[in-house]
């Protein structure tokens, strides 16, 4: 209650209340399905954006203080989600608009909401279990000191 919003939060708010609202005044279903797009487009744009400010690209900031990675790792990593939310704008864009245009309406609308979130789902999760793989191999294992040593 007394916490503080973050800004990830206030993003998805703004762009929810505009295509949202855009999508209701003027009964245009198109307006909701670029909002998919421009979140994660403009997610990607701030990882990207993060890499050249500040010694920490974003990513680095949020968990650096849970694992310890040599920094080509930590920009690595966080290009990864740069590539990963601009790939995932471009295919709802597909599903969206290009996929099934022989299909009713009605149903390459179901589709894209199935898609929107069953699949966009589905590669987030494979896209994140594929990093914890990737991680895997460079994360720096600091030596833990022992109670009875210490």
């Amino acid at each position: 209650m007394h916490k503080k919003l973050e800004n990830q939060h206030i993003i998805n708010l703004v762009v929810i209340l505009l295509f949202g609202g855009m999508t209701l005044l003027f009964h245009d279903d198109m307006f909701i399905k670029w909002k998919v797009t421009v979140i994660n487009w403009l997610f990607g744009l701030v990882l990207l954006g993060s890499q050249f400010v500040g010694e920490k690209n974003i990513i680095q900031r949020q968990l650096d203080h849970a694992i310890s990675l040599p920094d080509k790792i930590w920009v690595r990593l966080n290009m990864m989600w740069v590539a990963f939310f601009l790939f995932s704008g471009l295919i709802n864009i597909y599903v969206a608009f290009f996929y099934g245009l022989d299909l009713p309406a009605e149903v390459r609308q179901e589709f894209w909401v199935d898609f929107k979130l069953y699949g966009m789902l589905g590669l987030t999760f494979a896209f994140m279990i594929f990093q914890i793989l990737y991680l895997q191999r460079h994360i720096i294992h600091e030596p833990v000191e022992d109670e009875e040593t210490s």
